[in-house]
């Protein structure tokens, strides 16, 4: 036999095809791929099957809220009462820890602890915007004046606005708004139209021709005092 003839495969195998492509990964045979048109799920989905939606955290949110503040009956002595589910809870671990339970007692002293300092953190930024706010535009306001330029028409008023360094405490005695403070112009305006019309009733009171109306005169003076000093009770001493 010649050296170089070609071995044949022995009787009755199959010579297989050779492969024309790689395989790899993202590489599957030719013979297991899906065929042009053939689905991956020739039975189709199945029925009453739903597609699957995940929670929003806003939804679960407001419904974690909605259940903590819906209203439940709770007894209260001989009677029944509505309160807040989340209210109701806290009366209870209140109760459980006024018995003397030491789990209830620990659990109410860290909310007390949590719940103070949080608020005290709420004061403090609180606190800090508005004395930035009051020093920023009263420094700002002199300046303008010093220039002989228009002071804008601010709410609230800097100078409404009263800080007690020693106690953190903030007092804030005119308008706080842009709204609020037209609804103060108008009132310090009927205030001053109050006095007026008081003034002019003493003195029409203090001539003879005028006495046939003295009582209904009198009785216009009342009303006139009642509605100013009400109104001085809402706004005190603001004028601007």
């Amino acid at each position: 036999m010649a050296r170089n003839a070609r071995k044949l495969p022995p009787k009755g195998s199959v010579n297989p095809k050779p492969r024309t492509h790689d395989v790899g990964y993202g590489k599957p045979p030719v013979e297991t791929r899906f065929k042009s048109g053939q689905s991956g799920n020739p039975r189709g989905r199945p029925k009453g099957a739903r597609t699957k939606k995940a929670v929003k955290p806003e939804r679960l949110e407001a419904i974690i809220i909605g259940e903590a503040y819906r209203l439940i009956k709770v007894n209260e002595g001989d009677q029944q009462v509505s309160m807040p589910l989340a209210q109701a809870v806290m009366r209870s671990l209140c109760v459980n820890a006024a018995k003397g339970q030491p789990r209830a007692q620990k659990l109410f002293i860290d909310l007390v602890r949590l719940t103070e300092q949080a608020q005290q953190a709420r004061h403090d930024e609180m606190l800090e915007a508005i004395l930035a706010y009051k020093l920023g535009w009263s420094e700002e306001l002199d300046r303008r004046k010093s220039l002989g330029l228009a002071a804008p028409d601010l709410a609230p008023h800097p100078d409404d606005i009263i800080i007690n360094l020693n106690t953190g405490g903030i007092e804030i005695t005119g308008p706080m708004t842009a709204d609020e403070q037209k609804i103060w112009r108008r009132i310090r305006t009927r205030i001053k139209d109050a006095e007026q019309a008081i003034a002019e009733g003493e003195d029409m009171l203090a001539k003879p021709e005028h006495q046939t109306y003295r009582r209904q005169i009198e009785g216009d003076i009342v009303f006139e005092k009642r509605l100013r000093d009400r109104l001085r009770t809402a706004i005190g001493n603001w004028d601007r």
